[in-house]
């Protein structure tokens, strides 16, 4: 692409450019460096970055044909002794061998599994910029489906650090979220794979099935500029279990090659007011024939609140290490504070007096043990009782 650079206002470059692609498609451009800076194609704002303070990366998808030269002007403001800028685009996924190499297609169709490795990279899961939407980037997604149709015994592997969509998870029969690992990442990675370790992390975030069900976009809240959080108390999961909103993948959630069991679930409280105390405790098994962890997840539910309150808050977690048969039991203390919420009326922190339940389970949306007690301010009695569902 030929550019010209000049100076159009003090302080300020600009560089302009003709593009021309050999092919029509969707094209991801990244503009990288200082924070001031604005990418257009065509006359039309790409990538704004003007008084972002702390940006140095962002990206955006567009559509290009081929054959028709496309005008890409970057502006660049508030210039320093020393400053570097890139821009650079990846061109739309092509087809692959599995369309075009009937070798390569029989190799994946003889296979007795296949791997696929994939995911985000720090080109387009960046702190200071934000996606433009939950897809994988590079036609991934595309080239899953493919790979699928061809052979169904496809595990995907994928590093990242938000979360994507995943429009072909019906058809895959696992699918690995490796985060960035490191340099260790494949070690890791393969010893997961072949079993010598048993996974056991659990996601500390949401998964979307779609874009919209997220708050800000289901709020109209998004804004390139700002953002005004209009969830209010329903950050995160609690907006998709107030709204009652199915996740793609839910808060906590993470699968083992074991399983375990919660059973003879016990809850206690005694005291009133600051005094108050509480304890939850349970009974985990590990029921399969693997050695494995479990995450713990105490959820917590004000039936009789005064305020707005997501259905359940997360209120702590206990990892547990239990080999094949092996029982433990856990445990998990409150305190009167652990009750409380800040009232906008009054501008403090409020433990209101009233029933409260426990739910205890593997996430958010996978509880298994419900229970629950009764929180006093004064000297009338309170107590826990328990159930099993």
């Amino acid at each position: 692409m030929p550019a010209t650079g000049r100076r159009v206002m003090e302080g300020a470059v600009k560089w302009e450019g003709v593009l021309s692609v050999p092919q029509s498609g969707i094209y991801e451009f990244v503009l990288e460096g200082v924070e001031h800076a604005d990418l257009l194609v065509d006359g039309q704002s790409a990538i704004f970055r003007w008084g972002a303070e702390g940006a140095s990366r962002g990206s955006r998808r567009l559509e290009l044909a081929a054959g028709v030269p496309h005008a890409v002007t970057v502006v660049l403001r508030a210039i320093r002794d020393q400053v570097r800028i890139r821009l650079g685009w990846v061109p739309p996924w092509q087809a692959s061998a599995t369309e075009n190499d009937e070798e390569m297609a029989a190799a994946i169709r003889q296979a007795d599994a296949v791997l696929f490795f994939g995911g985000l990279d720090h080109q387009s899961d960046v702190e200071g910029a934000d996606r433009c939407d939950l897809g994988l980037p590079g036609g991934q997604d595309a080239l899953i489906a493919r790979v699928t149709a061809i052979n169904p015994r496809t595990v995907v592997v994928l590093a990242g650090g938000s979360p994507v969509v995943m429009p072909w998870l019906d058809r895959v029969p696992a699918v690995l979220w490796m985060w960035y690992a490191g340099m260790e990442g494949g070690n890791a990675v393969a010893d997961v794979l072949l079993g010598r370790v048993n996974p056991c992390g659990k996601l500390p975030f949401t998964f979307p099935a779609r874009l919209q069900d997220s708050p800000a976009h289901a709020l109209h809240d998004y804004a390139p500029e700002k953002c005004r959080y209009q969830e209010g108390v329903f950050v995160g999961y609690r907006w998709f279990d107030a709204r009652g909103i199915a996740p793609l993948f839910c808060f906590g959630h993470g699968l083992s090659y074991t399983s375990f069991i919660y059973d003879d679930l016990e809850v206690a409280a005694h005291g009133h007011g600051r005094g108050w105390r509480g304890t939850v405790s349970a009974r985990i098994t590990n029921a399969g024939s693997r050695p494995g962890a479990e995450v713990a997840q105490l959820y917590l539910e004000d039936v009789e609140a005064s305020q707005p309150r997501p259905p359940r808050e997360l209120k702590g977690f206990v990892k547990l290490r239990l080999k094949p048969g092996e029982s433990r039991r856990v445990v998990f203390r409150l305190k009167a504070d652990d009750l409380a919420f800040f009232c906008p009326v009054t501008g403090r922190w409020v433990a209101e007096p009233g029933r409260f339940r426990v739910h205890l389970g593997a996430s958010s949306r996978d509880l298994r043990l419900t229970g629950g007690f009764t929180y006093a301010v004064n000297k009338t009695a309170s107590g826990g009782y328990a159930a099993l569902g």
